[in-house]
């Protein structure tokens, strides 16, 4: 079987689709399944290849094209099943439109596609531009729909959550499956890390993710008022700096300079070193697909505070495996318990260890192995 992965971007681009078809091609491949990796966007972590006129590469032993152009991904006969990733209108509704014509003209069922949304047809609309957001939202809306509904063999949705979104769309129920995003092994492998750079700032509640209006920051900045001698750290990319100059203002204005730290993105042993030295990991989000930081911290035995909103409240239970927040009062009583209940933590400790083992990427790999062969 020879599988095509079509995504915008791969690492050593840093993202959380990126991690995700990285984690599914690496196991796939140890499956004996053959994956060739195509991406349609220059990443600056690998310009230099691309300056020598290189097209084609290796990251990690799993084979990559990188195409300059929509229309060279066109030549996808030779694939037994092509697996996009996102809702982008291209090079998407080109594959799907080709192969529309196939099916529907040449009576051709052709190769098998699949694709993994991502919250890509659901996303949160306000974090667009107006003028793309309403070219976006027409195209969801007209062929969007129908070749989620007519040609894709299979949407694999990455929670129930964003299933019932498909549903109320509009895109047929018996086409979507729910197939939750995996965790990376070091997260279940790596010892827990102790640090010495880290003490500075402890105790604090952790971010991690892109700095962007959706993700609801300035509800911790706002509730860390209440808490005394706990910090912040967010560490992630900047990528709306006017909501990044809002909160700068924000934390100056309720003088909290000296106990909100921004670090830059990372990965890894570095990840999990903040993760494990945390109090807890926070997400408060207004909108999250899935939250795979969420998992992750999970895995970790780490508790987590996550707002009022599916997909974040169907993975964590108050007093369980982490608390699950509606107002600042809640938000403030939960790092409190945090802080002064030992016992609890070891409980949410347990909880999670044990939770966390259905996300092995080797289990995710087989139930899109599953989707790939039926």
């Amino acid at each position: 079987m020879i599988i095509a992965i079509i995504t915008k971007y791969f690492p050593p681009r840093k993202g959380g689709i990126e991690n995700h078809c990285y984690n599914l091609a690496k196991v796939l491949s140890k499956k004996g399944v053959r994956v060739v990796v195509h991406m349609y966007e220059y990443s600056s972590e690998v310009k230099r290849d691309y300056a020598k006129g290189e097209e084609c590469f290796y990251f990690n032993g799993i084979p990559i094209i990188r195409h300059k152009s929509f229309l060279d991904i066109l030549d996808i006969e030779k694939y037994d099943v092509i697996h996009l990733h996102n809702f982008d209108m291209f090079p998407h509704s080109i594959i799907l439109f080709l192969a529309l014509l196939k099916r529907k003209i040449f009576v051709n069922k052709g190769v098998k596609i699949i694709i993994t949304l991502h919250g890509g047809y659901t996303p949160y609309w306000n974090s667009f531009p107006l003028f793309k957001r309403l070219l976006k939202m027409l195209y969801h809306v007209t062929l969007g729909k129908l070749f989620l509904n007519k040609v894709v063999n299979k949407v694999i949705a990455v929670s129930e959550y964003e299933k019932k979104l498909l549903i109320q769309k509009g895109i047929e129920k018996h086409k979507i499956i729910v197939i939750p995003n995996g965790i990376e092994d070091l997260a279940f492998t790596l010892p827990k890390l102790k640090s010495t750079w880290l003490e500075k700032y402890m105790p604090y509640l952790l971010f991690l993710g892109r700095v962007s209006r959706e993700k609801n920051i300035e509800f911790i900045v706002k509730g860390l008022k209440y808490i005394d001698n706990v910090n912040l750290i967010v560490a992630g990319p900047i990528e709306n700096k006017e909501y990044y100059n809002e909160l700068l203002h924000l934390i100056s204005k309720l003088e909290l300079q000296d106990r909100v730290i921004f670090l830059n993105p990372v990965e890894g042993l570095k990840k999990y070193e903040l993760i494990d030295n945390s109090l807890a990991l926070v997400l408060t989000s207004n909108y999250e697909s899935e939250g795979i930081v969420v998992k992750e911290a999970i895995a970790r035995g780490k508790p987590v505070i996550v707002s009022n909103i599916s997909p974040l409240k169907d993975i964590v239970k108050s007093n369980e495996n982490g608390f699950v927040v509606r107002n600042y009062k809640e938000f403030i009583n939960a790092v409190r318990q945090i802080l002064n209940d030992t016992e609890l933590i070891k409980k949410i400790y347990r909880n999670n260890k044990l939770k966390s083992r259905k996300w092995k990427w080797d289990i995710i790999a087989n139930k899109v192995i599953e989707v790939y062969v039926k």
